[in-house]
């Protein structure tokens, strides 16, 4: 979609909310879209979709009863060739079934599972064609974590080797470029959950390896949620930072072909105000999107949230008015 085509202030659009709490964690996928929301409260997955006027609810096969049934990511390759991942989390014996994966694919009439439920989570999903898909997350519990990459060849998931980082490696989100060149961001952990850094890593066509990154000086926290392509040589992730003030910053770093470092970026509300940022997409080198969420500790209640949007514009990283949510929800 062209640049000028895009509209000119963000817009709340309605969505479904059915018999319980929704926390949607929708992607952009093109073709009209499709909508992956948690549910932690009915424990089934939801998926919506978009026809250009109005959301709807698209029927989704049923999640295993009594356990909590979540989808986190989505690609579209076509509108008949959609791929849905997240996991299955319950309290099942044994403990180290405790997350499970969770894939689902729809072929332009119906979802359907379409994956092993095997040990792990997954968190996002990228693909290149429809013999070339990735899916990243984690596996581990109760134990140490460890990232965890799963690849589509066609006919069949098969988990590939990924490297670690000393002590608990996450990976939260995955874009391709080519066959020879994906990326992979999340974080690592000695002391999860109390310290963590950030975590990226790259496909060169035969292996997976760390890259390094930047965590930013004198932080407790450092973690990446998202990853968007521009070019082989124009990758940001955004996440956050927590620092000894125990306060929540945005972070976002770039790839320039040769190495990542920090952009500045800058972060709405207070000074004890949160700001996180869980979402991201690239469309030129001049609009870069990140979102996230803007927590208002100025109530002595409970804090409220707000939509947090930062634009990349060629020079700088700046903020953009978000329509504006409810800031407490009740099931």
């Amino acid at each position: 979609m062209a640049e000028n085509s895009r509209p000119k202030e963000w817009q709340r659009k309605t969505c479904i909310f059915k018999h319980a709490y929704r926390c949607l964690t929708s992607e952009y996928l093109g073709h009209g879209g499709l909508s992956i929301p948690q549910d932690p409260m009915n424990a089934q997955p939801l998926i919506e979709h978009w026809d250009g006027q109005t959301w709807s609810i698209v029927p989704s096969p049923p999640g295993i009863k009594n356990r909590y049934n979540i989808l986190t990511g989505a690609v579209a390759l076509s509108p008949d060739d959609i791929w849905a991942v997240g996991f299955i989390q319950g309290e099942d014996k044994p403990l180290d079934l405790y997350y499970q994966t969770l894939i689902e694919h729809w072929n332009g009439h119906t979802w359907s599972i379409a994956g092993p439920m095997i040990r792990g989570s997954l968190h996002s999903v990228t693909a290149l064609s429809a013999n070339n898909v990735w899916a990243v997350g984690s596996e581990g519990y109760p134990q140490i974590y460890h990232t965890f990459v799963e690849h589509w060849n066609g006919a069949s998931w098969t988990r590939m080797s990924s490297p670690n980082a000393p002590g608990n490696s996450f990976l939260n989100s995955v874009r391709a470029i080519s066959t020879k060149n994906i990326w992979a961001v999340g974080s690592s952990s000695v002391n999860y959950p109390l310290l963590s850094q950030t975590l990226i890593e790259h496909w060169n066509g035969k292996t997976w390896s760390i890259v390094q990154s930047s965590n930013g000086d004198e932080n407790l926290k450092a973690d990446l949620s998202s990853v968007a392509v521009i070019s082989e040589n124009d990758i940001w992730a955004v996440g956050q930072l927590e620092n000894k003030r125990y306060e929540y910053r945005t972070l976002i770093e770039h790839w320039n072909g040769q190495q990542w470092h920090i952009v500045p970026s800058p972060n709405a509300g207070h000074a004890n105000d949160g700001n996180v940022l869980s979402g991201s997409a690239g469309f030129s080198t001049t609009m870069v999107w990140a979102v996230g969420t803007l927590t208002l500790n100025d109530n002595d209640v409970s804090p409220d949230s707000a939509p947090l949007i930062e634009r990349w514009d060629g020079n700088a990283w700046k903020l953009v008015p978000g329509a504006r949510l409810i800031t407490s929800l009740t099931p």
